[in-house]
């Protein structure tokens, strides 16, 4: 998905990509319901490569009720420079295995620049993680929120390199981050 707007895909099945099972740079608004992404997704984890990763999400975007799994690396990665994303919306969604090797974080967003994302995580299940299950990385010179509640988390499957936790991450980010 590169430069599009308002994308909505729902009960989609996707596993086995050769990069990502969904890769998205300048979308503006985005929705996944009901979907399951698993397999194997990606083969070169210094390219980043996972099941989903976007790179300049903006507007508002939601992810409800999916299953995501099977990442070289991240399984579900967000990572802005600039603009805005008002609200990133995750809720009801189960992040599972990844590679054992390679993978590192279940969920990472990341801002950089002069991005600002505001994101609600409520109400997962993550089961798997090389690295960690959440990380919110605020490396921007703008003030973010972060809402993470109720979410189940789980060492059961997690490498034993460790991982299975949350990190709240503060770079050059002039601003706090709310947690």
């Amino acid at each position: 998905l590169t430069a599009t707007r308002n994308v909505s895909l729902s009960n989609m099945q996707l596993n086995d990509f050769s990069d990502y099972a969904i890769r998205g740079s300048g979308v503006d608004g985005f929705s996944l319901t009901g979907s399951t992404i698993n397999g194997t997704n990606g083969n070169d984890a210094g390219a980043d490569e996972g099941s989903v990763r976007f790179t300049e999400l903006t507007g508002s975007a939601t992810i409800t009720n999916c299953n995501i799994s099977g990442a070289v690396e991240h399984n579900m990665q967000v990572v802005n420079t600039s603009g805005l994303l008002n609200r990133l919306t995750v809720t009801g969604t189960t992040f599972g295995s990844m590679n054992a090797t390679t993978g590192s974080d279940g969920l990472l967003i990341e801002t950089q620049g002069t991005a600002v994302i505001n994101a609600t995580v409520s109400d997962n299940i993550f089961t798997y993680a090389s690295g960690d299950h959440f990380q919110f990385s605020a490396n921007s010179s703008t003030t973010n929120d972060v809402i993470f509640s109720n979410n189940i988390l789980s060492k059961a499957g997690t490498a034993v390199s460790g991982g299975g936790g949350v990190r709240l991450i503060g770079g050059s980010n002039a601003g706090p981050i709310n947690a």
